[in-house]
């Protein structure tokens, strides 16, 4: 009899559960709840950001052009004379590219220092100043530089003597042709040389400053293009070293930071992952021609 109540207990209570569990899957089929996963918010991707959206995020510290044009003079022009010449040609690439062109045809690319002429005077420094000049007391109150920070010797004194004068001739008469013939014949000589009729006692001279600006203006074609060509390596250099660290983003999980310096030389750049893994992007020829690449971890 005891046997026969307990196995009816046990009963009851199995189909009790029974029904529970029935009745919860119906409410479940009636109130069913849908668990969406929301995708996670993403740009769109492109042929430029597919890379960027994989990996790890990087800041990346490139060259800027300024610094690329500073360093493409820095190659070219003796550091004795670049500092000074970059400080106070600052914020004038033209006039930068221009006087830079004088001094390569003055001093035949920073060779010849100091002329005779036939005078007895002497042209000095790389943009040689004329003795005559230097001597000249109104001459120096007007040209010698006011702030002498970044002069090293008298013959980079000299240098920024005529570009003061060089860059008062552009102000004065407006265009940097009329300037040449200025620092080449004395400020006369754009109007000679303008004039509808010329003397003919003034022709060999009109002749001949007009050949030294011709001079000129041929380098500053070719340093412009020279310029041209080696920003757009350097950027092509950064280009490639940033592609890189994108394709190969899962090695450097731990990195945030890409920095893009120039080497020693100035005739490529080394990429710094936090001062730690470097890329060395070589050259041949100033950036002009065939790059090696070098890779170490």
């Amino acid at each position: 009899m005891k046997n026969t109540k307990l196995f009816t207990t046990w009963m009851c209570s199995v189909i009790a559960t029974t029904l529970l569990l029935l009745l919860s899957c119906k409410t479940s089929e009636n109130h069913i709840v849908e668990h969406k996963i929301e995708p996670v918010p993403y740009e769109k991707v492109t042929a430029r950001t597919s890379i960027e959206n994989i990996g790890p995020k990087f800041n990346y510290h490139v060259i800027s052009d300024e610094e690329i044009e500073e360093n493409f003079y820095k190659q070219r022009i003796p550091s004795i004379y670049s500092d000074a010449f970059l400080y106070y040609t600052r914020k004038c690439p033209e006039l930068r590219m221009a006087f830079y062109s004088i001094m390569v045809h003055e001093s035949a690319n920073f060779t010849v220092y100091k002329r005779k002429n036939t005078d007895g005077s002497y042209d000095l420094g790389p943009s040689h100043l004329n003795s005559n000049n230097i001597k000249n007391a109104y001459f120096r109150e007007l040209y010698n530089p006011t702030d002498e920070s970044h002069i090293t010797n008298v013959y980079c004194f000299y240098m920024i003597m005529s570009l003061n004068y060089f860059r008062d001739m552009v102000d004065k008469f407006g265009n940097i042709q009329d300037a040449f013939y200025a620092y080449n014949g004395g400020q006369k000589a754009p109007k000679i040389i303008n004039s509808n009729i010329i003397p003919k006692s003034k022709e060999k001279f009109v002749k001949n400053v007009k050949a030294y600006a011709n001079t000129v203006n041929t380098y500053i074609d070719k340093y412009e293009k020279e310029l041209s060509d080696y920003k757009k390596q350097i950027n092509s250099d950064i280009d490639y070293g940033i592609k890189y660290v994108k394709t190969n983003s899962h090695k450097y999980k731990n990195y945030t930071d890409v920095y893009f310096t120039f080497n020693e030389t100035g005739s490529g750049i080394i990429m710094n992952l936090k001062n730690i893994i470097e890329i060395n992007l070589l050259d041949s020829n100033h950036g002009f021609t065939s790059r090696r690449y070098e890779f170490t971890n």
